[in-house]
């Protein structure tokens, strides 16, 4: 593990690397690109997160959260917040137009595995945990709005339907994909 993160194009053709020697010997946990792909977030094992801008080749973003590295992140639809999930079931909500965060008032049960944001509501959120549950919070109110436990071991991620506001699935290690749906609560 050498720190270097490669871009390849979808022809499998070398585009360019952000050579990272604070993340030398770490594997990184999760990344994210913004919807115009103009920032990449990533963290590592050691607890590095870094917002990479791809155009400036700089970073807009570097820090670290010491002894408890973010498992699971993810971008909102426009682009100007960041939500990351730890290993401990914290949970955080960048504001990158301000560089502030926010945190979600209910500490989860279990490690992140999986956040995302819907692609209906930019301030609804749902988060996939180590012990099998998922939780939809509103980033707006930062407050649950609902919570399931379907999965018989962690949960691994989560996706929002692209097409349907209130269907929602889930992946967890016990094999099996769970839907549900939001408004009912099932």
């Amino acid at each position: 593990m050498n720190g270097v993160i490669n871009f390849y194009s979808t022809d499998l053709k070398w585009l360019s690397s952000i050579d990272d020697n604070d993340i030398t010997g770490f594997p990184i946990l999760c990344l994210s690109f913004n919807k115009d792909s103009s920032l990449l977030a990533y963290s590592s094992q050691c607890g590095i997160l870094k917002i990479w801008k791809l155009k400036a080749s700089d970073y807009l973003l570097n820090t670290q959260f010491k002894n408890n590295p973010v498992t699971a992140m993810s971008f909102d639809n426009e682009g100007n917040h960041l939500a990351m999930g730890f290993l401990n079931g914290d949970s955080l909500l960048l504001n990158l137009d301000i560089m502030g965060y926010t945190k979600f008032k209910q500490k989860g049960p279990a490690k992140i595995n999986g956040i995302k944001f819907s692609p209906f509501n930019n301030s609804q959120i749902c988060l996939a945990y180590d012990d099998g549950s998922l939780r939809i919070f509103e980033t707006t109110t930062n407050s649950k709005l609902c919570e399931f436990i379907q999965h018989e071991g962690k949960c691994c991620n989560v996706a929002f339907s692209p097409i349907n506001k209130l269907f929602l699935t889930s992946a967890g290690f016990d094999g099996k994909i769970n839907f549900y749906d939001i408004q009912s609560n099932k």
